[in-house]
Parts: C-alpha cells; sequence; structure tokens
C-alpha cells in the first residue's frame, strides 16, 4: 500500500527493522532509499536509541550491509566503517 510522502507524492518507502534477539525489543525507522548512507543512518538512530550497541547484528540480504562470500560475511567499506565506530564508543 502507497503511503503519503508530501507534496502531492506517494510511496513505498524502506524501513530498517531492529530486533533484540534476547529481549525481543523491536524498532523501525523509515528510509529515504537504502542507499549505504540512509540504511547506516537508520541503523545509528535505532542504536542510539537503545543506548547499546548490541554484541552481534545479522542482517538479512541487504546490499549496503555486506554479502556472504564462501559461507562468510562480507561487510561493504561503509558498513565496516560503522562497525569500527560503534565498537569504539
Amino acid at each position: 500500500m502507497d503511503i503519503p510522502l508530501g507534496f502531492g507524492q506517494v510511496g513505498r518507502p524502506p524501513v530498517l527493522v531492529l530486533v533484540s534477539g534476547y529481549s525481543r525489543v523491536i524498532t523501525a525507522v523509515m528510509l529515504p532509499s537504502r542507499r549505504a548512507e540512509d540504511v547506516l543512518a537508520g541503523h545509528w538512530r535505532l542504536l542510539s536509541g537503545w543506548g547499546r550497541v548490541p554484541k552481534a547484528l545479522v542482517w538479512d540480504n541487504e546490499a549496503a550491509v555486506g554479502a556472504w562470500r564462501g559461507g562468510k560475511p562480507q561487510l561493504t567499506e561503509a558498513m565496516a566503517g560503522f562497525v569500527a565506530v560503534s565498537v569504539s564508543r
């Protein structure tokens, strides 16, 4: 279903969802696009709301995050930088 986006436009923007595997806390944010910078800004916003960085994040086939190569995750350059900044804080 299309939703109003403003200025007479409608669309189906992507939604980033984070769920804590332990507590089942769920949070989500609508993104302007699936580009790496928007996906990572969404991650930052949601994780900032939790006030914690989880020990592990699992993603579901999002090209802006990474891909599986040889049975191992291969993060994009942007996501690898995000992880480094998140862990160092």
